[in-house]
């Protein structure tokens, strides 16, 4: 429905590193495009901005499965099976199911009473204190001897990063139920998601990262509606 823009790389070669702005107004003639950038380097992001670009978001929410036994939910149902998948998924989401199946990505669709939600996720390893607000962390440092410190925060863990979610009411409704079963399945320590997709507010432990910016420019869309579908995060394999 939209024209989407996703820049990946900047590369310019050496004996003309004084001219690679003006590539920037390139960029800024697509208006009738929406444009992202989820992987830019601190310097390209001050760029960016002073060229009208926007934060889509600037951190992560962290969901460990640890806690989910400690909640009782009602049941939910899953399925993913790639071979199933699609008979759950309507016209649009079966051709997000299909672009996308080639890649190194996970798809599984959640049910309850004939509501479904659809998520395409990615696991990869990520430190603990990327993961947790340096607010967080200032609190906790001033708690626990450095070794300690060293052994938890310093630590990597196994988490799926989610990329697309097809009903965010559902998601948010059943976000302990969710985690627990990605994470049975999949043998990862909890879920990450943008945290603009963090609507629902309740006692399940949740917490934000330290900063981690993604930008956008568009005259149609808001951040919510804007996924990393058909990015560099796939192309690339990020």
């Amino acid at each position: 429905m939209y024209k989407y823009c996703g820049l990946s790389s900047w590369i310019v070669l050496p004996e003309y590193r004084n001219e690679s702005l003006y590539l920037i107004n390139e960029v800024n003639c697509l208006n009738e495009y929406t444009i992202t950038s989820y992987t830019s380097i601190p310097e390209a992001i001050l760029i960016l901005k002073k060229n009208g670009f926007k934060e889509l978001d600037n951190s992560l929410r962290w969901v460990s499965a640890k806690q989910i036994k400690l909640y009782i939910r009602r049941k939910i149902y899953y399925c993913s099976d790639p071979n199933m998948i699609s008979g759950y998924l309507n016209n649009s989401e079966k051709k997000i199911f299909t672009d996308h199946s080639s890649f190194n990505c996970f798809h599984i669709v959640f049910l309850k009473n004939d509501i479904t939600c659809y998520l395409i996720f990615k696991t990869n390893n990520f430190l603990l204190k990327k993961l947790i607000s340096s607010k967080f962390i200032n609190y906790f440092n001033s708690r626990i001897i450095k070794i300690f410190k060293k052994q938890i925060l310093e630590k990597k863990i196994f988490a799926a990063k989610i990329h697309y979610i097809s009903n965010l009411n559902f998601f948010n409704k059943h976000l302990a139920e969710i985690t627990k079963i990605i994470s049975g399945n999949f043998n990862v320590s909890g879920i990450l998601f943008d945290n603009r997709f963090f609507t629902k507010k309740f006692n399940l432990i949740s917490f934000k990262s330290n900063p981690q910016i993604s930008l956008y420019k568009s005259q149609y869309l808001y951040p919510c509606q804007i996924d990393s579908l058909y990015s560099e995060i796939f192309v690339l394999d990020f």
